[in-house]
């Protein structure tokens, strides 16, 4: 690899003189070789190489020898002993006003400074527009810089010097003055010219840039390099010696520093070098891949685990605090981790922001060995056979995702502990998803709690909120048990007939018989390739009068919401209009209004059309095309059963604008269930609007 820096044997020595004497009198010492100061090595013995395309970070407390090293980079000072080779132009932001001139206005200072890092007269022309905008000092580009706050005169430096041809860009404290939204500015542009491959070499006291930026750091003191190695691993150390007031010292780490915590068999383990959250049973680790993270999407960008800066303070043998930085995206995330039960890791995990962010995305993921065979919530269980795989992730699909709680049990060989993880907040406000995600040749299994963000709770202020709290039980065979009783579930009644709506599906009883199955009366849209259906919305009731509910839907994901109003008009009809709102621009590629319906009957009919029967056969691997019975335009189709069991149930569309497909068809192997749908196509992407929806009737008639 090429080397952008090389240094070897590097001395730098001063001469320290601690009282002022005549000339005349020191002239004759001088010549006896007696010494009135003290030499005072400021670098000693400093071996160094930087890679092309690398980020140094350099640490240590005042006085250590960091502005020293720049300044002998730069070739501001030279080294009293050893050498330094550089292997492409240097561009440098060093000491507060370094070649500037006080009395100069800021556009002569831009013309100065350039001039000293490489540009010549004509470049300058071209870029002084650029170096103006990005300093944010157009209004003052006119007057003396002895008029500038410090502040100015960092973001007037920090624009010259980017804007010049370099490799290797020096970077001294100088960027810790200013206001916070130019400090913000200017680490984000550091971060652009780390992505663009040059080289960096960072001086600063802020261990939260450089966890966050830095490949690799060395702390010096006194001169002497005392550690050198990943971010993960030096920062820590160094924090913890300044917490305990110590002196540091030559220590040899373990490249793999980590933190533990445990109870009972449980041992939670933080790997501060390949950043990941780790779990293990006895001696056994049972997580796999990512193991315990909690990716979320803002504005600006995903926050990643491995891309955050660390930070990790251990409280006791049972508990730590893990800060994860991301200066690129203004924001921290807080995980407070403690094992006070025996095998249980007690989570709790917020976020921190100085300005106002827009949270649109969250999960808290956990992944696990695909020793892991079996899956259980408190409604179905499974195994992890699946043969769907899109994207190498091997989804399981559940009847029902709201829920609170999933555990994994093993093979009886495999020796690995039951696994119990909860997440015991409202379980209609979020998701689980379970599956297996393939990684070159490992597969593991995963676990996914997903809040629901509405669109009203996406702006953050500045502060710090708690979005997650849960646990993970080992070596305990947990009884689940959702108990949690929505307030957004409630009921109509009206005779015999019997309407629930049920956090985005609607179930109807007719004499206390449940005609409906699996998502019952519910919408969905397809929007970019992927299905998204209302059970995934977070609802709320509007309005609740004896014969009629009206609800309101935001969609997670998808920048829509929906408006259901449900009314039994008399004691066989319930009438179902929908309203929609488009936000933002979205692409939706199908409108769906369905209605799913127990196996129990048996043929449809859609009226002076066509008619046939069901066949009890499911598709296994989402092909429904063999189990579409009907596909065409009508405005009502029905369903009947051939005893007397069940009431025959009809599906009316009272809107006449044409675009709607009536469709028949069985649903796939999950629901097992008969499926009448609405559907209409869009061939353009939808702007902002509001809508109708659909407006329909649904008919319960007579048995048999």
């Amino acid at each position: 690899m090429t080397k952008a820096i090389e240094i070897k044997k590097l001395g730098k020595k001063y001469s320290i003189f601690h009282e002022k004497g005549a000339l005349v009198r020191d002239i004759p010492l001088w010549f006896l070789g007696i010494k009135k100061y003290e030499e005072l090595w400021a670098l000693q013995h400093i071996d160094l190489e930087v890679n092309a395309g690398e980020c140094l970070g350099i640490i240590g407390g005042n006085g250590a020898g960091k502005s020293t090293l720049l300044n002998i980079l730069s070739g501001i000072t030279f080294p009293t002993q050893g050498a330094v080779k550089l292997n492409g132009k240097i561009s440098a932001i060093l000491s507060l006003g370094a070649g500037f001139h006080p009395e100069l206005t800021g556009e002569e200072n831009i013309y100065l400074n350039a001039s000293i890092l490489g540009l010549g007269l004509a470049e300058i022309k071209e870029r002084f527009k650029e170096i103006v905008e990005f300093s944010g000092l157009k209004d003052f580009i006119d007057v003396p810089l002895r008029t500038y706050s410090a502040g100015m005169y960092m973001r007037l430096g920090f624009s010259v010097a980017i804007h010049t041809d370099f490799d290797i860009l020096l970077i001294d404290e100088i960027i810790s003055v200013g206001d916070e939204e130019a400090q913000q500015k200017c680490i984000k542009k550091i971060f652009e010219l780390k992505e663009s491959g040059k080289t960096i070499v960072v001086a600063s006291h802020n261990m939260n840039m450089i966890s966050e930026l830095c490949n690799r750091v060395i702390l010096l003191e006194r001169g002497k390099v005392v550690q050198e190695g990943l971010a993960a691993q030096v920062v820590p150390y160094y924090l913890e010696t300044v917490r305990h007031k110590k002196n540091i010292k030559v220590k040899e780490t373990n490249p793999y520093l980590q933190y533990a915590i445990s109870s009972g068999n449980l041992r939670l383990l933080a790997d501060l070098e390949n950043k990941v959250i780790e779990l293990y049973y006895k001696d056994t680790k049972i997580t796999k891949g990512i193991g315990l993270d909690s990716p979320f999407f803002v504005s600006q960008g995903w926050f990643l685990l491995k891309e955050a800066g660390w930070n990790i303070q251990k409280i006791s043998q049972e508990e730590l605090i893990l800060t994860l930085y991301s200066l690129a995206l203004s924001v921290k995330q807080v995980w407070t981790l403690a094992c006070t039960h025996k095998d249980t890791l007690e989570i709790k995990i917020e976020i921190e922001g100085n300005k106002p962010i827009s949270l649109t995305k969250l999960d808290v993921r956990l992944e696990v060995t695909d020793k892991y065979k079996n899956w259980i919530t408190a409604y179905e269980e499974g195994n992890f056979l699946v043969n769907q795989c899109v994207n190498n992730i091997f989804p399981i699909r559940l009847k029902d995702n709201k829920v609170s709680q999933v555990m994994l049990k093993s093979e009886t060989d495999n020796h690995l502990p039951y696994l119990f993880f909860e997440a015991p907040s409202r379980c209609d406000r979020q998701l689980l998803g379970i599956y297996k995600r393939r990684e070159g040749q490992e597969e593991y299994v995963c676990l996914n709690f997903s809040p629901i963000i509405t669109r009203e709770e996406r702006l953050i202020n500045p502060g710090k909120y708690t979005y997650f709290e849960g646990k993970i039980i080992l070596d305990k065979e947990v009884k689940l048990n959702e108990e949690y009783a929505s307030a957004q579930v409630v009921e109509l009644n009206k005779g015999g007939l019997r309407f629930v709506f049920d956090q985005g599906k609607g179930r109807i009883f007719f004499e206390e018989k449940e005609l409906t199955s699996g998502l019952g009366a519910y919408t969905s849209v397809r929007s970019s390739g992927v299905w998204h259906d209302s059970y995934q919305a977070a609802w709320k009731v509007n309005q609740k009068d004896d014969n009629k509910i009206v609800v309101f839907g935001d969609w997670p994901y998808l920048p829509i919401s929906q408006i259901s109003q449900i009314e039994l008009i008399d004691e066989n009809s319930i009438l179902w209009t929908i309203d929609m709102e488009i936000h933002e621009e979205v692409d939706l590629e199908i409108e769906q209004v369905n209605l799913m319906l127990s196996s129990g009957y048996k043929t449809w009919v859609v009226p002076d059309v066509n008619k046939g029967k069901f066949l009890d056969e499911y598709s296994q691997d989402y092909d429904i095309s063999p189990f579409r019975f009907w596909y065409g335009k009508s405005d009502q189709i029905e369903v009947k059963t051939l005893d007397a069991d069940l009431p025959s149930v009809s599906f009316k569309c009272n809107q006449k604008e044409g675009r709607f497909r009536a469709i028949v068809e069985n649903t796939d192997y999950l629901y097992k269930a008969r499926l009448l749908q609405y559907q209409k196509s869009n061939t353009a992407k939808l702007l902002p609007k509001k809508y109708i929806y659909f407006e329909g009737v649904i008919k319960i008639g007579l048995k048999g």
